[in-house]
């Protein structure tokens, strides 16, 4: 390859005349003069009349193309007749000559024509001799591959709905659309080649090989660009570079149709050189930084699960009797992996893969052996980040109906362990509000069965009760920034005080506790909160207008400071906040008294009688 690479040296430098063709030989000065004229059409046919001189002269044929090329970049009639006249070359040239010369001229000239114009010649030298094609096409492939890489990623827009129609015209968005539109089609004679669909070489060895060297390409297109482009359509609007996205997916299947094998790919994919191979094959291996590993990323291999999952590109390919238990377990690190990125783009491809796994599921399908399972720890807190921090409404409210479908898949014994380790995790209020009304939700469905549930009986549930009813700050707590949890926490024992008769989750046994603990400090706290804001009410009837500001103290609702808002909404958050605290004072006053009553008819109840009392059947949703 060196001893190549200078002799292309030396011919640039001593050519010379039209296009850079040495004026020695005829035939180049012929060639010369074509392309100065811009008579690619006539160069074309000149060049197919002289196979012999083709042979000879290819690489400085191929230079002076692309120098004519670089030159007028922009003339879309250039370009198709440069594509034309590379084309004949490489039918013409010496293959090896041919093929080192258009790869060096792919590395060397950065423009996106000179990218597009390469991909044909490209794709007619590596097709002329397959037997003999080695590592060529892994160095083909990484040249073009590191060309796409190259293009910076378009802008991440916080667009949702028909907003996001908008993105399909961002500029880098329809670059790598035209791009992936060019690039698609060179995969198709290959993938044709080696498919076990249409050739037994493809089980040979090399045929395994060139077989995992298309698949790593494939995916690396797929992990990107593409997992940073928008693929969902938008109504009956669908992407312009989905159509290379589902064609690059018919590739993929057609080399592998099982999933579940380009998992293999994930740590490293190695291409070892075949035992047996001839000089021909080995000719560039020494520049080549290939062979050490082809990695296949987790971002590529979500992708490509979305694309199947969700949008269900070449779903029909794929092997139907794969268990949708056993897909979920091993996808959901690719689900991480989307949904740790920063871009919103693969973040909503990750929460729509999310989606198609669950929906295949069952209700209590996964085991609570699972939930140990890194990836399911990872799940649950991503998930609560998007719902808590995105600042997209759409993508808020789906991963919240995610995070509910997700702990509804787990038997009673994990969801146990899941929603304890929410409550035990997380401090946001309205984190613990939303945990607390699916313990009240899981605890309604046990209350339901006839059989008694271990796990949402006491004393299981215990630990689960305790944690949820309780104030994080005691008496001081702020009730406004708390009162989803403290709302949540008091219609959950609401709830159980009003169907739990026989006491089977232990609440009434545990009135005393729960009052000294939870009832107690949340009365005091509500008296301090209704004293403070009565107070401030009656400050702006009787001045008609805000107090000057503090230099010490500043009063701050619902993340409003009320000293810098007019009088009449001060007034109006003031009122809000009174509202709100008597709503908790109402439901409050119904459950110590229900709570002490409870205790009170308890006491004359056996342990025996209370479980054979237990009701069989009720509205969950009380």
């Amino acid at each position: 390859m060196a001893n190549v690479s200078a002799n292309v040296a030396v011919k640039a430098v001593n050519g010379s005349g039209g296009g850079g063709l040495s004026a020695e030989s005829p035939f180049l000065k012929a060639m010369g003069q074509h392309l100065e004229a811009g008579t690619l059409a006539a160069a074309t046919s000149y060049l197919e009349a002289h196979p012999a001189e083709v042979a000879t002269h290819s690489m400085e044929l191929i230079d002076a193309v692309m120098i004519r090329l670089v030159d007028q970049a922009g003339d879309e009639r250039l370009l198709d007749g440069c594509v034309a006249l590379l084309s004949a070359i490489a039918r013409l040239a010496n293959r090896k000559e041919a093929l080192i010369c258009l790869l060096e001229k792919g590395e060397m000239f950065k423009e996106d024509a000179c990218f597009k114009a390469l991909l044909p010649p490209l794709q007619i030298v590596l097709c002329r001799e397959p037997t003999k094609r080695g590592s060529s096409l892994a160095w083909a492939l990484s040249t073009l591959y590191t060309h796409l890489a190259s293009v910076p990623l378009p802008r991440q827009h916080a667009l949702e709905g028909r907003e996001r129609l908008l993105m399909y015209q961002d500029p880098d968005v329809r670059r790598h659309t035209d791009l992936l539109h060019a690039l698609t089609p060179f995969f198709k004679p290959f993938v044709e080649e080696i498919s076990p669909l249409h050739s037994a070489a493809a089980c040979t060895p090399a045929g395994v090989r060139a077989r995992e060297l298309l698949c790593c390409y494939l995916l690396k297109v797929l992990d990107r660009p593409l997992a940073f482009l928008d693929l969902t359509p938008c109504g009956e609007c669908v992407p312009e570079v989905r159509q290379s996205a589902d064609q690059l997916m018919l590739y993929t299947t057609a080399l592998q149709s099982n999933p579940l094998r380009l998992f293999a790919l994930l740590p490293a994919a190695k291409c070892a050189p075949a035992d047996g191979q001839t000089d021909e094959e080995q000719f560039d291996e020494s520049g080549l930084d290939w062979r050490q590993e082809l990695r296949v990323s987790s971002l590529a291999l979500g992708t490509y699960m979305y694309l199947l999952c969700a949008e269900q590109v070449a779903l029909e390919s794929t092997p139907a009797v794969l268990c949708p238990a056993y897909v979920t377990r091993i996808s959901l690190p690719l689900c991480v992996a989307l949904l740790r990125r920063r871009e919103l783009s693969a973040v909503h491809k990750g929460a729509l893969l999310l989606r198609a796994l669950l929906g295949r599921l069952p209700r209590g399908q996964l085991p609570a052996s699972q939930v140990d399972a890194p990836a399911h720890a990872d799940v649950t807190a991503l998930l609560i980040n998007m719902s808590v921090f995105s600042s997209l409404p759409e993508l808020r409210k789906l991963c919240i109906g995610l995070l509910t479908d997700y702990v509804w898949r787990f038997d009673a014994h994990g969801r146990f362990v899941v929603l304890r380790n929410l409550l035990n995790s997380n401090h946001n209020p309205s984190v613990l509000g939303f945990v607390t009304g699916l313990l009240k939700e899981s605890m309604a469905e046990a209350l339901a069965c006839e059989r008694r549930c271990p796990w949402f009986s006491a004393p299981s549930v215990t630990p689960l009760l305790r944690t949820a009813c309780r104030l994080q700050n005691g008496p001081t707590t702020d009730l406004l920034e708390n009162h989803h949890h403290v709302m949540a926490a008091l219609n959950l024992m609401r709830f159980v005080l009003l169907r739990d008769k026989a006491d089977v989750c232990g609440l009434r046994a545990r009135a005393e506790e729960l009052r000294t603990d939870f009832l107690s400090p949340l009365r005091t706290a509500l008296d301090l909160s209704r004293g403070h804001f009565r107070l401030r009410a009656r400050e702006l009837s009787e001045r008609g207008q805000p107090a000057p500001p503090s230099t010490e103290v500043e009063l701050n609702v619902g993340g409003q400071t009320l000293a810098g808002l007019p009088p009449e909404q001060q007034r109006q958050t003031v009122e809000l906040a009174l509202t709100t605290l008597d709503l908790i004072g109402t439901v409050l006053g119904w459950v110590g008294e229900s709570l002490g009553a409870g205790q009170r008819a308890g006491d004359s109840v056996t342990a025996g009688q209370r479980v054979a009392d237990a009701p069989r059947h009720g509205d969950a949703g009380s």
